[in-house]
């Protein structure tokens, strides 16, 4: 049996949870859902009451413009008012949004998860799509870290969070972080696409991706997602699955190489 590390005090997790996921283009070309802010608080708050019950005691929050914070403090409120009333409701970890000023682009999702590497969180847990998910991880492979990752969908198409109970992710990230289960046996590993473009004047880019870095025919970005069939160029996967949906499913169709194959 592999050996569990002890126990540490406080335990904390790290929330960023995208507002705006899933607004892209293929809400009007594709009917694709719309997952609204309200709901977005219900996962938030049901993963941090499984976190809790699992041994987190303290979670750090991305702030936002998108209406979540302000939904959640709204509960938290009301949360201290009935304890002064004498009810004992400590079904939640003490919630700690971060501080800076979100600009409602990605940067959040940078800033938020440097702010959390530095305050040494156990685990994070993502909502959003593919593209949120590809910004944290970008991060944690700059930074070198090896946080551990869990990931829940409310994006379009998603290919890398897979769909998952709220409360249950929340029990399980929180049974990493506080070292209660052994990564050897929690953890899987990703794969991911590293992306090295030299422009015509010798500028260098890197970034990666996380499920496939895709060259586009089209020179403008407003859409925020391909959905014209002629405009796709090439694409590079890191893993291709028959069953999922999005880019990565079509060399699914062509040659399938799961997730976690090398």
């Amino acid at each position: 049996m592999p050996s569990v590390n002890p126990l540490p005090s406080p335990v904390t997790l790290g929330v960023i949870a995208n507002p705006v996921s899933a607004r892209d283009i293929r809400r009007v070309v594709a009917h694709a859902g719309n997952l609204q802010v309200t709901e977005r608080v219900n996962i938030v708050l049901r993963l941090l009451q499984g976190a809790r019950a699992a041994g987190v005691t303290h979670a750090l929050l991305m702030p936002d413009r998108g209406g979540i914070r302000a939904l959640l403090e709204r509960h938290l409120g009301r949360q201290h008012a009935h304890r002064h009333e004498g009810a004992d409701d400590q079904r939640l970890p003490a919630i700690e949004f971060l501080d800076f000023d979100p600009t409602s682009t990605v940067d959040d999702t940078y800033a938020a998860t440097r702010l959390m590497l530095q305050r040494g969180i156990g685990a994070i847990v993502v909502l959003g799509g593919d593209g949120t998910h590809r910004a944290v991880v970008r991060e944690l492979v700059a930074a070198g870290s090896r946080v551990p990752l869990a990931g829940l969908s409310t994006g379009t198409n998603n290919a890398f969070p897979e769909m998952r109970e709220p409360t249950i992710t929340g029990m399980a990230a929180a049974l990493v972080a506080a070292g209660r289960v052994d990564a050897a046996l929690a953890l899987a590993p990703n794969k991911l696409v590293e992306v090295n473009i030299t422009s015509a004047r010798g500028r260098q880019c890197r970034d990666i991706a996380i499920v496939d870095a895709v060259v586009t025919h089209d020179r403008t970005v407003g859409a925020r997602a391909l959905w014209k069939p002629q405009s796709l160029a090439a694409a590079y996967l890191a893993y291709a699955e028959p069953g999922a949906i999005g880019l990565s499913s079509i060399g699914g169709l062509l040659q399938p190489v799961g997730r976690h194959e090398r």
